[in-house]
């Protein structure tokens, strides 16, 4: 049973614990009022208001692992991509010191991979010539590919023939600077 006075009149009342938490009409004014909880279920609110905290409070340490997670996940990726650029950076520098051990420049690289790109390419269309002249029986195709042909091995030529006097060029200029800081 449930005891509380009307908020209207001040009558003492009882009641069943069936109608904790809500309405009921005062017997002596005729005015409603809220019937308070019983025992039972005001143990019951707090003990799912404490459940409802605790679980906030669960939430928020899984929320603070998953960030802390989060966070040295990202520092050891980080860390990764810059032992990765430190690697990339040590590795272009070894191959620019073998290159200049060797004599070697990208410049030189790139006129020896166009030269070879130019006969590849010349020689290619001289074959597509031939063919289409063979198959069409046209002498005209045939001396274009030859033309090609020509034309792609002179350029390929002198592109080998650059890259081998800037060869020469560039160790005759190391030769002289270090002939100057043995002075």
């Amino acid at each position: 049973m449930i005891t509380y006075k009307c908020a209207h009149c001040g009558v003492e009342l009882e009641t069943e614990d069936s109608l904790s938490g809500k309405h009921e009409a005062c017997p002596e004014c005729k005015k409603v009022n809220s019937v308070p909880l019983s025992k039972f279920d005001l143990a019951k609110q707090k003990h799912a208001e404490k459940a409802k905290q605790l679980a906030e409070q669960a939430k928020q340490k899984d929320l603070a692992a998953t960030a802390r997670l989060a966070e040295e996940r990202l520092r050891a990726h980080e860390e990764m991509l810059a032992n990765e650029n430190a690697a990339k950076a040590a590795a272009s520098r070894a191959e620019k010191a073998q290159r200049d051990a060797a004599g070697m420049s990208n410049t030189e690289d790139g006129l020896g991979i166009i030269g070879t790109l130019c006969l590849g390419v010349g020689m290619l269309a001289a074959i597509i010539l031939v063919v289409v002249g063979v198959r069409q029986e046209s002498g005209y195709y045939v001396l274009g590919a030859v033309i090609v042909a020509a034309n792609s091995v002179l350029a390929a030529t002198l592109l080998f023939a650059l890259k081998w006097i800037l060869h020469y060029l560039r160790r005759i200029t190391n030769a002289i600077e270090e002939g100057k800081k043995q002075l």
